[in-house]
């Protein structure tokens, strides 16, 4: 009985956290002029599919000033940074972004641009909503004295001499080290958030114990 309820339980959450809402034809074309497929998902207002009806598909150069003006009109500073293509063998060319606010790009997010001769077929993936500045409220070596702390290595590898020099020679670089720099990014506390928010990051490597750990 346990095992039941259980595995009852983790279906509906599954589905409640997967929860699609789809629009088709007219009803899209009427949310979205020139969409055949809209789909939605609860963990965010945005579309994460697109479908464009034939005839009406978007040129490829015009199709992020085609997202501005739906879908981030009042929130000046959203973007999109190119991060692969792919070409297939039905001669469509796919596009993956990674969205960005005020230069800063968003962990877990993704934008797909599927095109054919130079248009949008369909676009998909998840954004964000963004309410806020990418001025942080921690400075760099504040954030990293508190991811540090976390960490708690008796020796970090930019400690060891044999190391840095180690580094520097496969790097082929004389200023190469281990000592962390951060890197601003926004981020959600899960995936399914909808809303994100600015974070310090890190990559930091130990010695003492050997660790590598992303904070």
């Amino acid at each position: 009985m346990v095992r039941h309820f259980l595995t009852l339980l983790l279906a509906f959450l599954f589905i409640d956290v997967n929860a699609n809402e789809v629009l088709r034809g007219r009803e899209a074309h009427e949310v979205i002029p020139g969409t055949s497929v809209l789909r939605y998902r609860s963990f965010s207002s945005f579309p994460t599919f697109i479908k464009f009806q034939e005839g009406q598909r978007p040129n490829f150069s015009t199709w992020e000033s085609w997202m501005s003006d739906r879908f981030f009109k009042e929130s000046n500073g959203n973007g999109f940074t190119l991060v692969d293509t792919e070409n297939d063998r039905l001669g469509m060319v796919h596009y993956k972004y990674q969205q960005t606010y005020q230069g800063v790009a968003m962990t877990f997010s993704y934008w797909n641009v599927h095109t054919l001769n130079g248009e949008v077929v369909s676009m998909n993936g998840h954004l964000y909503e963004f309410d806020g500045t990418s001025t942080p409220s921690l400075s760099e070596a504040q954030a990293l004295d508190l991811a540090l702390n976390q960490i708690d290595a008796e020796v970090y590898m930019w400690e060891v001499a044999e190391e840095e020099q180690a580094l520097q020679v496969i790097e082929q670089d004389p200023n190469a080290t281990y000592f962390p720099s951060g890197k601003l990014t926004w981020v959600a506390n899960d995936p399914y958030d909808k809303e994100a928010t600015l974070a310090w990051h890190f990559n930091i490597y130990a010695s003492e114990p050997m660790l590598h750990r992303e904070v």
